[in-house]
């Protein structure tokens, strides 16, 4: 199958949602409601490929089985999902989403969301931060980013800073600002470089790039591929890894590698997980349960063990074995930055340039 071929469910789903449709309009023209009586409801959703056996048994699988609503998913990015959406505006296929934030602000502001309903009631126990604006998405989960080592040949570090020191020459793997976790350390790179808290440094991106010129001794390399920055990392090739999320850290940490997260002074980032509801979709009650039914503490409690990830429920906890790496959504606040989407969402594509021009040449 291409790469970029629909799985044969999903096609199978695009001819029934097809069929249905003329069969509403043939309904609607002889003056008849269209009602099908027992018939199962079927749903598709859209979302990363990457973690789709993980959303199948996780949440879909026992979803279903709770509620007979069907449920078909396309793994795609979330660029894909937004080209796609757009596309079907008139008929939306699709009634879920999960996508990064900074692509839902631009889906929110082409009106191809629907705000979340009141009648999902564990967003009530949500982290504040954690809901998008006018409730047009929410995290469902979220990544802690940080600095991830291989503990048999890298040093403790003590704080961020210890990347740039001479002793990790050669030895330090960086993102590229074309993936969403090299904004994390040109944020951070920023910071350390001005003295300013994260919060206003992620507006000072001159002094990162100047400080990240800084680095260039120390780089082995830039990625752009996480795998592959991973393979140097378990080699032992590589030190250290910036930027690194929680489910490739913490996964690896738990199939016995010698990888795990250091502990600088200045603390992690964020990275939201998000989900949203289609406008138009003709699931839109459906859409609702679903979310309602991620939101809910049973289903938190184990986003740590079974995703690598932190809860955004209130009421929702942190497996024992991850309390020093996941922080509970009580305390995100204070342990994860979270950065001004907005802001990166008006400014990455000049960024994006800049970094090609002066850190990657």
């Amino acid at each position: 199958m291409s790469q970029h071929q629909a799985p044969q469910s999903c096609r199978r789903t695009r001819r029934k949602l097809l069929k249905a449709g003329a069969a509403a309009t043939a309904a609607a023209i002889s003056g008849f409601p269209f009602i099908v009586r027992g018939q199962p409801k079927e749903m598709l959703i859209g979302g990363p490929a990457s973690p789709e056996k993980q959303f199948r048994e996780f949440f879909f699988d026992p979803f279903e089985k709770k509620t007979g609503i069907k449920i078909f998913y396309e793994g795609t990015n979330s660029s894909t999902n937004l080209a796609k959406m757009r596309a079907e505006k008139a008929a939306p296929k699709r009634s879920l989403v999960f996508m990064d934030d900074v692509v839902l602000m631009t889906a929110m502001d082409e009106k191809l969301l629907a705000p979340l309903p009141r009648s999902i009631a564990a967003l009530n126990d949500v982290v504040p931060r954690c809901i998008g604006t006018g409730r047009f998405w929410t995290n469902y989960m979220v990544m802690k980013s940080g600095v991830a080592m291989n503990t048999k040949v890298g040093k403790p570090i003590a704080s961020w800073n210890d990347l740039w020191q001479p002793a990790a020459k050669g030895r330090v793997i960086v993102p590229s600002l074309t993936i969403t976790e090299g904004l994390w350390v040109l944020i951070m790179a920023s910071s350390l470089k001005s003295g300013k808290p994260l919060k206003d440094a992620q507006f000072d991106v001159d002094s990162g790039f100047a400080k990240m010129k800084e680095l260039k001794p120390n780089l082995l390399t830039i990625y752009n591929n996480a795998p592959q920055a991973l393979s140097l990392l378990q080699q032992g090739e590589a030190w250290y890894v910036a930027g690194q999320f929680s489910q490739n850290v913490l996964r690896f940490k738990e199939s016995g590698q010698p990888i795990d997260f250091a502990k600088p002074k200045e603390g992690g980032f964020a990275m939201p997980q998000s989900v949203a509801m289609v406008a138009g979709s003709p699931l839109l009650d459906a859409a609702a349960q679903l979310v309602n039914f991620i939101l809910e503490p049973a289903v938190q409690n184990r986003l740590s063990e079974v995703l690598y990830s932190a809860p955004v429920n209130r009421k929702a906890s942190v497996a024992q074995k991850f309390a020093d790496s996941l922080p509970l959504a009580a305390e995100m606040d204070k342990e994860l930055f979270l950065p001004d989407w907005d802001n990166i969402r008006k400014n990455r594509p000049a960024w994006i340039q800049r970094w090609e021009r002066e850190i990657a040449s």
